[in-house]
């Protein structure tokens, strides 16, 4: 039976739709793409690139983390894109697990895409109460242990929820797989997410300090900008940064990078004497 082109074009569009209207099931929001991630404590816009589909997207509860590449081993010869858990930077009502931050340890030169490798890092310690914004405070952390106290439990570990919901880890004697030979765990722990994306990363020049925030409930009256549970990408929420104002980025010794299979590590040096902390 002849079909006219137009008719089968529509099927095609309904078909596709019906395809990305499965992916989100009933009454759960829309993802929305990161759109920013943390530089030397500086924020920068970051725009993901690639063809996105239901099988290549990287999406952590409602994030979209990009287009996953084909070949997901880390590689030396790309930058790397840290999601830290928890965070203050991205947060949804609906999805509290999955409060995170961005963190990048390059500004690439030129407005072309980039590779990506993502790693996540876990804060496990609870005695740290800093919110993540560098790559070299990050990975400080990482090569610190700590050995945890004998009346902790696990919801006293900073990450406990994306490590109950991600990982199906929900137990102290669950992060065996983090702890070392003498008994300790890492601060944070840092691990590949297992997967690579590509993005471009641009300065924000004189930029306040941003979150994104999306609230599922829009009949509560608030000050703030609220992003609807189906908007396609979220409002930025100009928040008020405590303290003094943070100092411009300063250059920093550059991290010293080996990376196998299944692991990547980076040694800096410790701050000297004077240097600004946050």
């Amino acid at each position: 039976m002849f079909v006219p082109t137009g008719v089968r074009r529509f099927a095609c569009v309904l078909l596709c739709a019906g395809t990305v209207s499965a992916a989100t099931p009933t009454g759960e929001p829309r993802p929305v793409q990161i759109g920013a991630a943390y530089y030397h404590g500086q924020q920068v816009k970051l725009t993901l690139d690639g063809l996105m589909t239901t099988k290549s997207t990287a999406r952590l509860g409602p994030w979209v983390l990009g287009a996953r590449l084909k070949d997901s081993r880390p590689h030396d010869s790309r930058k790397n894109l840290y999601v830290v858990f928890p965070g203050v930077q991205y947060h949804n009502d609906g999805w509290p697990d999955y409060d995170l931050n961005c963190i990048v340890n390059s500004l690439p030169v030129g407005d072309e895409p980039v590779e990506w490798d993502v790693y996540f890092a876990l804060v496990l310690d609870p005695s740290v109460q800093e919110d993540f914004r560098d790559e070299s405070d990050l990975v400080l952390a990482g090569q610190a242990s700590f050995r945890p106290a004998d009346l902790m439990e696990f919801q006293d570990v900073p990450a406990n929820l994306f490590l109950r919901t991600r990982m199906k880890i929900d137990s102290l004697t669950g992060l065996a797989k983090f702890r070392h030979k003498n008994g300790m765990l890492p601060r944070v722990a840092i691990l590949p997410a297992g997967f690579a994306i590509r993005a471009t990363v641009e300065s924000m020049e004189a930029a306040p300090s941003t979150e994104y925030r999306v609230s599922s409930d829009q009949t509560v009256p608030s000050t703030e900008y609220r992003v609807p549970s189906s908007a396609p990408q979220p409002q930025l929420v100009k928040q008020p940064v405590s303290g003094t104002a943070q100092a411009a980025p300063t250059s920093k010794k550059s991290p010293v990078c080996h990376s196998g299979p299944d692991f990547r590590i980076c040694n800096y040096e410790q701050k000297t004497a004077g240097t600004n902390t946050r």
